[in-house]
């Protein structure tokens, strides 16, 4: 019998990264999502595609045959301005599918699938800039002062009751997701290869980064290390600033670098979303992989970016 796996939000960039990944080493996949057209029109027949409303009418049997539930859903961050409603949409639209997988999984309690369910370095908060985070640095899971931490904080703290059940949980601290056909690295292509890629803003700012593929291998090695769980960063283990990274880019693309973007352009055309994503950042450092001995297959920037543009 093959092994079996769920993921929801499997269609977007990274979940879909990882299904394909599952499906090569002959896994089944269950995807959950909110239009089972969207799953067809991803994966055809090859994973069993169920909507919430349709994993809801019987989730304890499909859970309890599953060994790994992967969740990814959420809103994006960077499609729209961040108004309120937006705002109430992305922390919504994460916590809603969080706390019912979470609850479900304390109902089954040690016969549970580990719980691996999505969060971000944003988690640390803006407050302490020029700060190098790990998973040992002290988290107050409080209302914070910036949005990403207002994200991320409950985010995880939604799981509390599934980890109170004794169920295995990560929390996938993701910083920025490198990947050729997503993310951010697919909307500064049009913008590099036409000669206007450049600094943003001061240039300092840092960027924690990760190539796709070292997620995939980071969720396989995190289901043979049971001694690892809670907040993992999902980190490579050089971040850079933002104008190390404007600058790698360009060179791997073979393009100029020599235009800057104002921090008040940023902000002009992209309001309070300017200030946390693009003129702010956290260095957040992987010391809990490094430490139970996981090698990255793209440790450092240029090698990431060559092997997705080259």
């Amino acid at each position: 019998m093959n092994p079996h796996r769920i993921i929801a939000g499997g269609t977007g960039f990274i979940g879909q990264h990882i299904v394909h990944n599952w499906l090569a080493q002959n896994i089944k996949v269950t995807v959950i999502s909110r239009k089972k057209q969207t799953i067809h029109d991803v994966f055809g027949s090859t994973v069993n595609g169920l909507t919430w409303d349709e994993f809801e009418e019987a989730p304890l049997p499909l859970l309890h045959s599953s060994s790994l539930v992967v969740n990814l859903t959420g809103a994006s961050l960077a499609d729209k301005h961040w108004s309120n409603a937006r705002k109430q949409e992305i922390i919504g639209s994460r916590m809603r599918s969080t706390k019912l997988l979470s609850n479900l999984c304390a109902i089954e309690a040690d016969r549970s699938p580990m719980l691996f369910n999505a969060s971000a370095i944003g988690v640390y908060g803006l407050e302490n800039q020029g700060k190098i985070f790990d998973e040992d640095t002290a988290i107050t899971f409080e209302q914070a002062n910036d949005f990403l931490a207002q994200v991320a904080r409950p985010w995880e703290s939604a799981t509390a009751v599934a980890k109170a059940h004794g169920v295995h949980v990560i929390n996938m601290r993701f910083g920025v997701v490198l990947g050729k056909d997503g993310g951010m690295l697919k909307k500064l292509m049009l913008p590099y290869k036409m000669g206007l890629g450049g600094t943003i803003g001061t240039g300092i700012q840092p960027i924690t980064w990760i190539h796709i593929d070292d997620i995939i291998n980071i969720i396989e090695f995190l289901t043979t290390h049971p001694e690892l769980h809670g907040g993992i960063n999902f980190t490579a283990p050089q971040w850079v600033t933002q104008t190390e990274f404007a600058k790698i880019l360009a060179k791997v693309l073979h393009r100029p670098c020599i235009l800057p973007t104002p921090a008040k352009l940023m902000q002009l055309v992209y309001g309070e979303m300017a200030n946390e994503l693009l003129l702010a950042g956290q260095a957040v450092y992987p010391k809990r992989l490094l430490e139970a001995g996981y090698q990255f297959k793209f440790p450092d920037l240029t090698s990431a970016l060559e092997n997705l543009l080259r």
